[in-house]
């Protein structure tokens, strides 16, 4: 599920002969709903760093930026916004280009994704991009979390249920009987990190006087039918 469909201009710095380069951009306020981690991609571009006689101007120019986040219960952002600084953030990783371009026409495109775990006391998300010297432009961003959908299986539902907050977490959702249907042992179903059902344990079993129809509700049966 996506969090923000907002298109975002293009966003670019190309400082890469400066000093002490330390450009910031931040998104608004993400409200995360009932996610437990999420995925933001990033679609981007780079320009390689030329050769210069001058060794200063080598260490200058960078072909990262980095990536932060900040959780908040609000968003206070333009009340009472944090300090425009790396500490005040927590590192999600620094973003190397993989493919660079040699000038202004030759431009491929780099696509990169971070998973980044949450917080669960707290509402919203802002994420940060720092460059200090990058020939960079910053096409798109995508922030999405997964999620596994409704299911019913073994006469037992089991409601939507975000993934965990690690990339290879399994989240355990215990079931409820369908109608006309109790349990057997405890049904349980188990969320994995790619949005998908997996390992189903326990299940619900139909009334007396009443037959399963594919694992999925209970009818109640017809002795006396007339067709």
């Amino acid at each position: 599920m996506e969090l923000r469909t907002d298109p975002f201009k293009v966003q670019t710095s190309c400082h890469v002969d400066s000093k002490d380069v330390n450009n910031w951009l931040r998104t608004p306020f993400i409200d995360v709903g009932d996610a437990k981690s999420l995925y933001i991609e990033m679609i981007f571009t780079m320009r390689k760093c030329v050769k210069h006689s001058d060794p200063e101007k080598i260490q200058t120019c960078q072909e990262t930026y980095n990536l932060y986040h900040f959780q908040a219960d609000w968003d206070f952002a333009n009340t009472d916004m944090p300090t425009w600084d790396a500490p005040t953030y927590i590192l999600v990783d620094k973003i190397p280009a993989k493919h660079l371009g040699e000038s202004s026409n030759d431009l491929p495109l780099n696509n990169v994704t971070k998973f980044v775990p949450l917080k669960q006391d707290l509402r919203g998300i802002y994420f940060a991009f720092q460059d200090t010297g990058a020939c960079v432009s910053l096409i798109s961003i995508k922030v999405y979390y997964k999620m596994c959908p409704n299911v019913t299986q073994a006469y037992a539902f089991f409601r939507e249920t975000p993934t965990g907050t690690k990339s290879n977490d399994n989240v355990a959702r215990n079931g409820t009987c369908v109608p006309n249907a109790r349990t057997s042992s405890q049904p349980k179903f188990f969320c994995t990190s790619d949005g998908t059902w997996d390992i189903l344990v326990g299940e619900c079993r139909c009334d007396p006087g009443y037959e399963g129809r594919d694992g999925s509700s209970c009818i109640g049966k017809c002795n006396f039918c007339v067709f």
